[in-house]
């Protein structure tokens, strides 16, 4: 499942740019797979990327950015970094 996102993530990079809706969601989707596979560093990762780009197109207070924000918490407890979540 990780290999089809990662591809399908590509495909939209280059047809639609990062900043795109479903670019996004896209890339949101596939932190979402890198968790549950146990890949907490790599979901962090993906989703930090997620905000960055969400602050510059939506806002830093967006519902949207505020879930990702969540996320990256929940990623950070996955690693016993409970200080920084």
């Amino acid at each position: 499942m990780e290999e089809e996102f990662q591809q399908i993530l590509n495909q939209r990079v280059e047809k639609l740019g990062e900043d795109d809706p479903e670019t996004l969601r896209t890339r949101d989707n596939l932190a979402w797979v890198l968790s549950n596979q146990g890949k907490y560093k790599e979901a962090e990762a993906m989703y930090r990327t997620v905000l960055v780009i969400q602050k510059k197109t939506l806002s830093e207070e967006h519902p949207e950015s505020l879930r990702t924000k969540s996320n990256i918490a929940r990623e950070l407890s996955n690693q016993g970094k409970y200080q920084e979540a």
